[in-house]
């Protein structure tokens, strides 16, 4: 209410700056000759309708997001009822959150928010992200939901893209592109579903975690969702902001847990990569550790095109001389 009752104040002064612009300059503008007065009419009715305008937009900006954030209030308020009534961690927001997923590593102005955590048993997160900019010059506003599952041992770097999710044009949904080299075919139809990605070399270990029940299980719960393991951790993407105050949502975000997370752990507790020596020392060889990144369509066409445009100009220098 007091934000309202300033930007009333600062509407109404802007207002009364552009009334009293116009009280000063009008009877100047009367009196002025034929030839001028219309102009300066022109002029001055269009300096106070531009004040006016200037106020309306003022006070319409600083109301919206003084809704905004009453609503965003009362949202963090039901998740924190909702957090402690099931003996969950919530947290409004985190600014660059310290997680190793590929969305969370992109882009500026990177915030976490609406998290929600387990406090006992098994770790896992769910909540929203978001980032501006992608670091090939497009700089609007992006929006993901994710949930993120400890896991007991630490895998190489594999991803799984949903290509319900790919775009046309641009290809992968996620704002990290992956060689092509490190593609791996799965077996049956779940290559209609998802696309894999793991470090060369690794493809035997991708296989060993994502068997055919696993790969069914993610097809029959998650085929709309991007897969990323990473270190110790399996993260799952929604291209669109959880509604987490919709009891649906954690219905579907649980199921999943309890099926493909369970399989998942269960397939990776005994993991061991064979290119190191010791079990105990829970760890992946450098190789295997990140998948290695390509540039994103988008930047490789637009290369392209400067490029063609620098031969085209070369070409058309020679001709000219």
């Amino acid at each position: 209410m007091i934000v309202v009752l300033v930007a009333l104040g600062a509407g109404s002064i802007v207002l009364a700056l552009a009334l009293m612009l116009f009280i000063a300059l009008a009877p100047a503008a009367v009196a002025a000759p034929p030839a001028a007065r219309w102009v300066l009419l022109f002029l001055v009715g269009g300096m106070t309708l531009a004040g006016a305008v200037v106020a309306t937009r003022l006070l319409f900006d600083i109301v919206r997001r003084d809704v905004n954030f009453s609503n965003r209030w009362r949202a963090w308020y039901r998740l924190a009822f909702f957090a402690q009534a099931n003996g969950w961690g919530f947290v409004p927001e985190r600014t660059n959150p310290p997680l190793a997923g590929a969305i969370f590593n992109v882009g500026d102005s990177r915030l976490a928010y609406d998290c929600l955590s387990a406090r006992s048993g098994r770790y896992f997160e769910i909540g929203n992200h978001q980032y501006s900019g992608n670091g090939v010059g497009q700089r609007a506003l992006r929006h993901w939901g994710y949930f993120a599952i400890r896991l007991d041992r630490r895998l190489p770097h594999m991803v799984l893209e949903a290509k319900a999710n790919r775009h046309r044009f641009a290809g992968s949904n996620l704002p990290a592109s992956f060689r092509s080299k490190q593609l791996l075919a799965l077996e049956g139809d779940f290559n209609i579903s998802f696309t894999l990605f793991a470090p060369r070399g690794y493809e035997r270990d991708a296989l060993y975690l994502f068997t055919p029940d696993l790969m069914a299980l993610l097809v029959d719960e998650a085929s709309s969702y991007d897969v990323e393991v990473i270190d110790d951790w399996m993260y799952v993407y929604s291209p669109k902001p959880f509604d987490l105050l919709a009891r649906s949502t954690y219905g579907r975000v649980l199921r999943i847990v309890d099926t493909v997370g369970a399989k998942t752990l269960s397939r990776s507790v005994r993991y061991r990569d064979e290119r190191t020596e010791n079990f105990d020392a829970n760890t992946v060889a450098p190789g295997g550790r990140r998948l290695r990144r390509s540039l994103p369509i988008g930047a490789t066409i637009g290369l392209g095109v400067i490029l063609v445009l620098v031969m085209l100009s070369g070409l058309a220098s020679r001709a000219w001389w």
